[in-house]
């Protein structure tokens, strides 16, 4: 309890003794006591220093997150995936009004089996589907998967096919010397060096092989490619 408080309440106790005393007046000495203490008590409250509590409001940290921006669309679209060509899908830089459709295999079907190290000779048909027509400066293009020691790039026609005419487009390869089942992934390149090839977003085409020692089957004759 302060000093305060026990002054105040002996200036309360006495203060009721002042009142409560018999007679008409007030008791002097008790009187003349009581003013005593309330003039010590105010002088002493006078000169004590003033207490202010400060209260330091504790900061709470602000939970920060990471925002990721969108990315801005009005120039371009998002790039698909990347992704491993399979069948007659796959990627190519595609060529406008260059379109391919894959016709059949000519020669060397999908799962024909070829003497280790064999040489042999793939041909493809194929339908032009676009609205421009292939001409002799059109190439036949080595995209993915085994090489089979197959040139980079060759012509594909000596000659114009228009929209809607099918062409033969042969290739020659040497089986690899490993058993095992593989898989050479083709595409078509214009006249301007754009690639193209199966369907309007220029997929591949392919070749399927089984290399076995003993099981190997005879290549079929590569019918003659159109002049």
């Amino acid at each position: 309890m302060s000093r305060k408080l026990v002054f105040l309440g002996c200036l309360i106790l006495l203060l009721g003794l002042s009142s409560c005393s018999p007679g008409e007046g007030a008791n002097p000495d008790v009187t003349e006591i009581a003013q005593t203490i309330i003039a010590e008590i105010t002088e002493t409250a006078a000169a004590a220093p003033t207490e202010t509590l400060t209260i330091t409001p504790t900061e709470t940290p602000t939970p920060t997150q990471e925002i990721t921006p969108m990315p801005d669309l009005s120039e371009g679209t998002l790039a698909a995936p990347a992704g491993t060509p399979t069948g007659s899908s796959g990627s190519a830089s595609v060529s406008g009004c260059d379109i391919a459709s894959f016709v059949s295999d000519i020669s060397i079907p999908d799962g024909t089996r070829i003497a280790a190290g064999g040489s042999f000779n793939k041909t493809w048909q194929l339908r032009n589907d676009g609205t421009c027509t292939w001409n002799s400066s059109y190439k036949l293009v080595f995209h993915s998967g085994e090489q089979m020691n197959g040139p980079a790039s060759q012509q594909l026609t000596t000659r114009s096919v228009e929209p809607g005419q099918t062409v033969n487009v042969s290739v020659n390869l040497v089986a690899p010397t490993t058993d095992g089942s593989y898989y050479s992934y083709w595409i078509l390149q214009n006249d301007s060096g754009l690639n193209f090839g199966i369907g309007p977003e220029g997929g591949t085409f392919y070749l399927q092989i089984v290399v076995g020692e003993g099981q190997a089957v005879a290549p079929t004759t590569a019918a003659t490619q159109i002049p």
